[in-house]
């Protein structure tokens, strides 16, 4: 995993990014189809081929004060000042991640390493062995499972040190290089470089980072792009379900996407800046795009107030390595009020009844329930994100799914919280993330996506069952 040592994870460096993107202005237009009208609806299947999909785990994370500093990786507060701040590791319902096997033996029937590690779309490497002692929750940290080289009879030890911050903590070893098994087929990805914890603070699992590799963000193929590199998938395209309290199977999707899970045509949001003027002002990569909106419309009622003005935009961290999502602390505010929260000044939370958590009688029907509404591409696609999705249940009190970002901060974050409610198709070869409402509504129905992925998306595949 050979990288610059000046080049640390995507979230370090959003402080940074924040005073440049203040000043920037989005084009009206988005460019991934050239503004054609969408065809009439595709009366076939798509097509299937080759994709690798990965079931992803949910579970419940409790957070403890029991996270101490390392010499070799960046913490300098409590474990709950950093949650309050970032809110990236506090995983929450709907963060822990894929199970991912470490196999390096040449013999395929001898079983493999298993390593679960978070999904993380803001960051773009692979890290495992994070210090038990030394974590947020010692137990679950236990459990995720070790990678050990000297098992393994073809890891290789690259002696290239790393130290990645998190602001939640973070991790410092060795890279190596072994042979990943990946997603529920086991597929074999050999020769894939990733980070070796020797010393870590507050982490307590693994970590994939899914953003921009090869070219922006490493100097090495990171996962997506080895992937295209062997064949296994046609561009670096996956997609992202997790979905919310209705029990349906979170996945991701390389190669492919399930039209099951959303219904209606994909909307392209185009990642702006684009990546190579990312690059030019930033120096990295990540999967930034516009808002345009947010509101919400109370449980029971079908009308729906702004609480953005007209015009309003906000670049946007889309992080699935994020509980919660940030934004400016007026907004916040007048989002808490519709929710009766009371704030928690010392703990940066507002807290809101348990209550919204049961949803009403008519959620499954998804219309009784309140919503929470983004919007993108001046209102070309809007995520209604039910109310029962939106909080977070911190076990015995729930909080509001969206804090205020840092004082003075100009940057800020879609987390879990709002990604519950989507379908995502992380599109890096029209530099795009096409969005769609999850809505799922049968069984597992994956197209394969080829070489034109934004084609494929914007004229033949159209989600629902019908």
């Amino acid at each position: 995993m050979m990288i610059t040592s000046g080049i640390t994870a995507l979230l370090l460096a959003v402080p940074c990014l924040a005073a440049s993107l203040a000043d920037l202005t989005q084009p009206d237009s988005v460019d991934a189809t050239s503004g054609r009208a969408r065809p009439p609806r595709p009366t076939t299947a798509p097509r299937t081929g080759n994709y690798i999909k990965a079931t992803v785990r949910k579970e419940q994370v409790a957070i403890t004060n029991n996270a101490t500093s390392s010499s070799n990786a960046t913490t300098t507060t409590t474990a709950t000042a950093l949650a309050r701040r970032w809110g990236r590791l506090p995983l929450s319902l709907y963060e822990s991640g894929i199970v991912y096997l470490m196999d390096g033996k040449s013999d395929r029937h001898v079983p493999g390493q298993t390593v679960e590690v978070v999904v993380d779309t803001a960051s773009y490497e692979l890290y495992v062995n994070p210090d038990c002692a030394r974590a947020a929750n010692p137990a679950f940290c236990a459990g995720a499972g070790r990678y050990d080289a000297r098992g393994s009879g073809t890891a290789e030890n690259l002696t290239t040190r790393f130290g990645v911050s998190f602001g939640s903590g973070g991790y410092a070893g060795t890279y190596f290089c072994d042979t990943l098994t990946l997603g529920d087929d086991s597929w074999p990805v050999a020769n894939q470089q990733f980070g070796v914890a020797t010393a870590s603070a507050y982490v307590w699992a693994g970590m994939i980072g899914l953003g921009y590799g090869e070219g922006y963000n490493t100097q090495y193929p990171a996962l997506l792009d080895r992937l295209v590199e062997d064949e296994y998938i046609s561009q670096r395209v996956f997609s992202v379900g997790l979905g919310g309290a209705s029990g349906v199977n979170s996945d991701i999707i390389f190669g492919g996407v399930d039209y099951h899970k959303f219904e209606g045509w994909m909307e392209p949001v185009e990642i702006w800046p684009s990546p190579a003027e990312q690059m030019q002002q930033f120096g990295q990569v990540g999967y930034w795009v516009n808002l345009t909106s947010l509101g919400h419309t109370r449980p029971g009622q079908s009308s729906t107030e702004q609480l953005t003005p007209a015009g309003f935009t906000r670049m946007m961290l889309l992080d699935t390595g994020s509980t919660f999502s940030y934004m400016d602390a007026e907004i916040v505010a007048a989002l808490g009020q519709q929710f009766e929260a009371t704030l928690d000044e010392q703990q940066g939370i507002y807290y809101v009844s348990c209550s919204y958590l049961n949803g009403t009688e008519e959620d499954d029907d998804d219309e009784g329930s309140g919503h929470v509404h983004f919007g993108f591409n001046q209102g070309g696609v809007v995520i209604d994100v039910k109310y029962e999705d939106f909080i977070v249940d911190l076990g015995g009190r729930c909080a509001l799914g969206v804090q205020s970002a840092d004082v003075g901060a100009t940057s800020w974050v879609l987390g879990d919280t709002f990604i519950r409610g989507a379908y995502m198709v992380f599109d890096q070869y029209y530099d795009a993330v096409w969005l769609a409402n999850y809505r799922p509504c049968g069984g597992e129905a994956v197209a394969d996506l080829g070489k034109d992925p934004g084609e494929q998306l914007w004229t033949e595949i159209y989600g629902g069952c019908d």
